[in-house]
This record gives structure tokens, C-alpha cells and sequence, in this order.
């Protein structure tokens, strides 16, 4: 507005847009623009010249945020959660999940979240549109080893010239049975206080230990497990003639 109005004249009257709430450029006009005058005919000391002007609607740029943590294997994908920040509360922003390994970790791009150890990373995507810009964010974790358990079957015996063997299965923590790697043992007899390494199950009479050891996986650490028995002695059976020792024979235990 260029110019001065006399006392109690004024402007009056709205501008008008061209109608639009997307991204683009809208022009503004007179619309009932008008001067308002104390005295009547007065407005008629005016001249309104309206210079139309443009109203533009820029494309919002949003930020993504991502929730993802890591942690130790438990047999379930690790998926990201991810939020956007929007013009519009209402409007409707599509986001993409791509996974990939990271560093020694080989997991090739995917939209299918990781659940095996190694290390990742996540990226989310929005592609714009009309009113909004791309936008991107990557995010990092590692999935760790968990622990597994080891559950020993070997139980005490009478000496039957047959080696106790020890058996054991290895569970993971979701319940399942690994068998890879398989386990080993190594036995050992007690020999007054120590325990001296055999080269197989045991069969003789005595106190006995094995250790059984798991060499771990890619989602599992190694472990090992350890338990006892003893091999009770089998009864000998002495057949006398008056004070005669005749006849020594083995006897099955009860």
C-alpha cells in the first residue's frame, strides 16, 4: 500500500486465493477489497490498483525415527519399528524396511528382518510425494550369542563287564535340540583325590565323572556340563565245604 488514507477511511473487504492445500503456487486477488470512507461519496477520492500476488506451498520435509534394539539370539526376527513426522496428521506416509548385514555379518538387502547373530543395520525409506520430501534413516545393532543347555542321561550302575556310557543333548532357547556340532566326552576315575583321565566310558568298579563339551555355533557360545556315578562292585557268592573255600561265583545284584 503506497500513500495515506484521510482520518477514518480504511481498508475493507477480504483478498481471495485460488483454492488449493497441495504443494504449488496460488494467486491472491482482490477479491471484495474495497475503501471505506467516513463521508459519502468520499471513496470516489480513490483509485484501488491491485497487484495480484502468488501464495506458495513448499514440500515439508519429514524425519524418520526408528526404534531397534539388539540383543541376544532367541530364535525370533529383530524387526525395526519406525515413525515419521508429518504437515497433516491425517495423511498417509508409506515407509520401506531394507536389512542388510554389516561387516563380517553376510545377510544380502532384504525387506526380511535378521534373527541370527551378527551385526546389521536397517534402512527406512519414505520416496516423497507431492507434498513431501524423501526422507531416510539407518539405524545399527548386533544380535549376540545366547547360552545353551546341556542335559547329561548317566546313571550309577553294578559292575556287568559292559561300559556305562553317558548320553547328552544340548537344547537351545527354543527348546529345540541342537546337533551341531555334536558334543564330546571325556571321562575320568577318581584315584584317591583326583581325578585321572580314562580313554573311554568306564567299566570297572569305582567313581567316575564325565564332561561333556559343546563347541558352539554361530548363535550359540560352548558349554560344557559335568556329572558322576559310581560303579558299585558286583556280589561275589563263596561256596564252602565245612572250612573249605570251594567255589567263589559271581552273583547278579538284586
Amino acid at each position: 500500500f503506497e500513500g495515506r488514507f484521510a482520518a477514518g477511511d480504511a481498508f475493507a473487504g477480504t483478498l481471495i486465493r485460488e483454492l488449493g492445500e497441495n504443494v504449488g503456487a496460488y494467486i491472491i486477488k482482490r477479491g471484495t477489497l474495497t475503501i471505506v470512507t467516513g463521508e459519502v461519496n468520499k471513496a470516489d477520492n480513490y483509485d484501488i490498483t491491485f497487484q495480484e500476488a502468488t501464495f506458495t506451498i513448499t514440500q515439508f520435509q519429514p524425519q524418520i525415527s526408528i526404534e531397534w534394539r539388539g540383543g541376544d539370539y532367541n530364535c525370533n526376527e529383530f524387526a525395526a519399528f519406525a515413525t515419521i513426522t508429518k504437515a497433516v496428521e491425517a495423511d498417509v506416509l508409506e515407509l520401506t524396511y531394507e536389512y542388510e548385514g554389516t561387516g563380517t555379518t553376510v545377510y544380502a538387502a532384504t525387506n526380511q528382518a535378521p534373527k541370527d547373530v551378527g551385526t546389521y543395520k536397517v534402512t527406512v525409506a519414505f520416496a516423497g510425494n507431492l507434498n513431501y520430501k524423501p526422507a531416510e534413516k539407518i539405524e545399527q545393532i548386533t544380535i549376540t550369542q545366547a547360552s545353551p543347555e546341556i542335559a547329561i542321561t548317566w546313571n550309577n550302575s553294578t559292575y556287568n563287564d559292559n561300559a556305562n556310557s553317558a548320553s547328552a543333548t544340548v537344547t537351545g532357547v527354543c527348546e529345540d535340540e541342537i546337533t551341531v556340532p555334536g558334543v564330546t566326552y571325556a571321562y575320568y576315575r577318581r584315584v584317591e583325590d583326583t581325578w585321572q583321565v580314562i580313554a573311554s566310558a568306564p567299566v570297572n568298579a569305582g567313581i567316575y565323572k564325565v564332561v561333556v563339551s559343546f563347541g558352539g555355533n554361530r548363535n550359540y557360545t560352548s558349554k560344557t556340563a559335568e556329572k558322576q556315578i559310581t560303579i558299585g562292585h558286583k556280589p561275589l557268592t563263596l561256596t564252602y565245604l565245612g572250612t573249605r573255600l570251594i567255589a567263589a561265583t559271581n552273583k547278579d545284584a538284586d
